[in-house]
């Protein structure tokens, strides 16, 4: 793993243990780092929100939205396993 990769991932964690998990531990849901790679990070759901209906709205809303808006200037991109989210380029 690259130092590049390293410090992303940490920083990532920090992120998803201030902001994203809260969120998802209301409903007995959870998520963690499944791989970070080249920039590419991959968040796995855990918990109900592993079999929720509603998982890719949230993979979009919650966790996706968080990541990329903080992250930006970093060039990292991020998905979440087993869901696939239509992200757009641009939202009013």
């Amino acid at each position: 793993m690259q130092e590049r990769d390293f410090e992303l991932g940490l920083d990532v964690q920090r992120v998803l243990q201030s902001r994203i998990r809260p969120l998802l531990n209301i409903d007995a849901g959870d998520c963690e780092i499944v791989s970070v790679e080249d920039g590419h990070v991959t968040i796995g759901f855990l918990g109900s929100c592993s079999r929720c209906l509603f998982r890719a709205n949230c993979a979009s809303y919650t966790v996706l939205d968080v990541l990329e808006q903080r992250f930006a200037d970093r060039g990292a991109t991020f998905e979440v396993a087993g869901v696939r989210v239509r992200r757009e380029k641009a939202r009013l």
